[in-house]
């Protein structure tokens, strides 16, 4: 009769755990990592342009120089459950760069004329910022 009872108590701390273990992983899927406020998304955009630049990455088939570090002259275009579009005005070189982030911080891509037609983001789509 004990055997019976350790064996009882044994399968129902099993099964416990393992509903434990399904409503954790049903609550916890993909794409939904930690979403940044706005000043966030503002410094993860920094961070993005200064990689671009020290990287020597091209936008829009142009090099980004060192002047694209100082551009503070940033806003956010355009916020949405689904992501950042971020805009730096440098004055040094007369241009505005564009940097679209994923509500998370993920890089997308940038461009000088804020345009992202091409990436859908359902119920979302990017407008146009420039």
């Amino acid at each position: 009769m004990k055997s019976m009872n350790i064996i009882v108590k044994t399968v129902s701390i099993a099964v416990i755990c393992l509903q434990c273990l399904f409503v954790s992983s049903a609550t916890s899927h993909p794409g939904h990592d930690h979403v940044l406020n706005e000043k966030q998304a503002i410094m993860r955009a920094t961070a993005v342009v200064s990689s671009l630049v020290d990287k020597e990455k091209k936008v829009k088939g142009e090099m980004l120089d060192e002047s694209w570090k100082q551009a503070t002259d940033t806003a956010t275009c355009e916020e949405t459950p689904e992501y950042y579009l971020i805009s730096f005005d440098n004055r040094q070189v007369g241009k505005t760069l564009y940097v679209l982030l994923t509500s998370a911080g993920k890089y997308l891509r940038a461009n000088f004329d804020g345009q992202f037609a091409d990436l859908i983001f359902s119920p979302y789509p990017v407008q146009s910022c420039g």
